[in-house]
């Protein structure tokens, strides 16, 4: 490998050598030789609004960097600092990005057969939903994670989330920014794994990302439903396969259970992921399925 990805590798084999009281300032020194000047250009010329972050760093290297990103590749190009990395305001680029870590343990409920990280959870998620892996603009994180990059939706802005998908996974949208491509943090560069254009968000990501309505009321048992989310939760265990039952309707009841704990729902809601199991045909039947969602709910009931 030969120019700048060649002289990384070299400097990086190098510092992994020297002690670790060495090692993190000899990375901040090599983070700042890198030339960030092409990447953003580049995040620039797809309509994103990017701001300087500092060189080897994910913190904003400008105050209000939401109000003075800019996606004007002919000012990038004037007044960009070589060495900086770059950060992207999700909500003037009109992206929502689902940040999946790969780092850490996930909790008890979720350490299903081949679940790991954030990565492994979207995967599962999109098997429950019956939905395929939502391909779009991915990057990879100096940290093994990925970033995927969506085309917000119309309508009121999205916020941040953490955890609201799934353990390990957070989510930027407006207020929110993400680390661009061809920055570096601790001598390894986020790397763009799938470059075509962003996707429009998938409407089943949507609906579990979407708050509760204003003034809305909490589903009753037997009645109709309730916020758009706990329909979508319930969605999502009807639509559970035969022999993967439970973790859907497991992994319902703990988003109920945030729910609940944020004035969103009702316990009395547990009704409608129980009816939605039994609809699908769990093994065990109502009783099993109330049991499970009643477990997870626990003092929330």
């Amino acid at each position: 490998m030969t120019g700048q990805g060649g002289d990384l590798l070299a400097a990086a084999a190098a510092i992994a050598w020297l002690p670790p009281a060495d090692r993190l300032a000899a990375e901040e020194r090599a983070d700042s030789l890198i030339d960030t000047r092409a990447p953003a250009l580049a995040a620039a010329g797809r309509g994103w609004a990017v701001f300087p972050c500092g060189a080897g760093h994910k913190r904003p290297a400008v105050d209000r960097w939401e109000q003075r990103a800019c996606a004007d590749p002919e000012r990038v190009a004037r007044h960009w600092p070589a060495a900086a990395n770059v950060g992207i305001a999700c909500g003037p680029s009109g992206l929502v990005v689902i940040d999946l870590d790969a780092h850490g343990e996930l909790p008890p409920d979720w350490r299903l057969p081949g679940l790991r990280d954030g990565r492994d959870v979207l995967a599962q998620l999109a098997e429950w939903a019956g939905q395929p892996w939502p391909s779009t603009y991915m990057v990879a994180t100096p940290s093994a994670g990925w970033h995927l990059y969506y085309r917000a939706p119309a309508g009121p802005p999205l916020r941040n989330t953490a955890g609201a998908l799934g353990p390990q996974i957070d989510t930027r949208a407006s207020g929110g920014y993400v680390v661009g491509a061809g920055s570096v943090v601790g001598g390894t560069a986020y790397e763009v794994l799938d470059g075509q254009d962003p996707e429009p968000l998938p409407a089943w990501l949507l609906r579990l990302l979407l708050p509760a309505p204003a003034g809305a009321v909490p589903a009753r048992a037997g009645g109709h439903p309730g916020p758009a989310r706990l329909g979508s939760l319930a969605a999502t265990v009807r639509a559970s396969r035969p022999g993967d039952r439970t973790g859907p309707l497991v992994w319902a009841a703990h988003r109920l259970a945030e729910m609940i704990a944020a004035g969103q729902a009702s316990p009395d809601d547990a009704e409608v992921l129980v009816q939605a199991a039994v609809e699908a045909g769990i093994r065990g039947g109502e009783r099993y399925a109330r049991y499970q969602v009643t477990h997870v709910l626990g003092g929330a009931r």
